[in-house]
């Protein structure tokens, strides 16, 4: 394999070179050992999470035609910040999974947001739960 390669996987790895630098794998080890909720998460981290949490019920994931185009345009809604909350409750969703990169809108919201209390935190990514009284 090539060194560029190389350098976006995590090395040493017992799965292999299969997992990206930036896959959720302390996060999913997290939500492995505090099982629960409804999770709306990154698109990208839904395949993992499928394999690495299977017993975690999923918002998306990257197989796009699995998904009614009305579940992608919230989706989209969600990840800008707008009108998230309702969303997010007409989802069921409690829990939420981002990507501290690729969803730094809604993260500065959830953070200023006294309906959701950050649960988790690494390099890359945030677990939120949902306030049960805000």
């Amino acid at each position: 394999m090539p060194e560029t390669y190389w350098q976006q996987v995590i090395r040493g790895s017992e799965t292999g070179a299969l997992i990206s630098d930036r896959t959720p794998v302390s996060a999913a080890e997290y939500l492995n050992a505090h099982p629960g909720g409804k999770l709306f998460n990154e698109m990208g981290y839904g395949s993992y999470l499928i394999w690495a949490v299977p017993r975690q019920m999923i918002f998306v994931d990257p197989r796009v035609e699995l998904y009614p185009y009305e579940q992608w345009l919230d989706y989209i809604r969600i990840n800008n910040g707008t009108d998230y909350n309702n969303l997010l409750m007409q989802y069921g969703s409690d829990r939420i999974l981002l990507d501290k990169n690729l969803q730094s809108e809604l993260m500065r919201l959830l953070q200023d947001d006294p309906l959701w209390q950050l649960e988790y935190e690494d390099q890359y990514a945030q677990v939120f739960r949902k306030n049960s009284s805000p």
